[in-house]
């Protein structure tokens, strides 16, 4: 029982650091759009 509990807790564990790292991804796309917005209106 134990352990497939513990095989459990790495499945979700490894799911959300998945998501997590989709959702930096993510973040870091829009910033780095919203950089190259910036850079084109100074210039």
């Amino acid at each position: 029982m134990k352990i497939a509990v513990d095989e459990l807790q790495k499945k979700n564990l490894t799911l959300l650091l998945t998501n997590l790292q989709q959702k930096i991804l993510d973040c870091y796309e829009l910033e780095e759009k919203a950089f190259q917005k910036s850079d084109y209106l100074i210039k």
